[in-house]
């Protein structure tokens, strides 16, 4: 794979929100009640759906062959191709309902909001935890 700094720092970036995202859910969780808690997640959500949209673009910028595809950069069609790279656990439907997820909570407010993510949220910390430790484990392997 053709290393980088632009990967690197995706890939740094990434695994900081995620981690972030993880920490905010759990202190979400553990305080039902505690409305700041609960933005929190939606606002790190909304970094790391950027992060993970980002890295996965810089990923496949750096090891598809299909590169045309990827900078013309429709974002249904980098899911896809991350897809059908293996980098990802789910495919379209699924980050289609993300994408969405994330329009919503940039444009709407309010606990309800919150709330209403939640479900969704859970998808997404599963996929995303699952697409940076296939991309880690790919980096590990090509030894950068």
């Amino acid at each position: 794979m053709n290393g980088g700094i632009s990967f690197e720092k995706d890939l740094y970036g990434l695994q900081c929100c995620y981690r972030d995202l993880l920490e905010m859910r759990q202190r979400a969780v553990a305080e039902p009640d505690d409305k700041a808690a609960r933005y929190a997640v939606i606002k790190t959500f909304e970094l790391t759906w950027e992060m993970a949209v980002n890295t996965l673009t810089s990923y496949l910028e750096r090891t598809s062959v299909q590169l045309a595809k990827v900078e013309e950069g429709p974002y249904a069609n980098i899911v896809r191709l991350g897809e059908r790279a293996g980098v990802l656990k789910s495919g379209w439907p699924e980050w289609k309902k993300f994408r969405e997820l994330r329009g919503r909570t940039v444009h709407t407010y309010g606990e309800v909001m919150a709330l209403a993510a939640e479900a969704q949220l859970n998808a997404f910390i599963v996929e995303v935890g699952a697409m940076l430790n296939e991309i880690e484990r790919r980096v590990r392997e090509d030894g950068e």
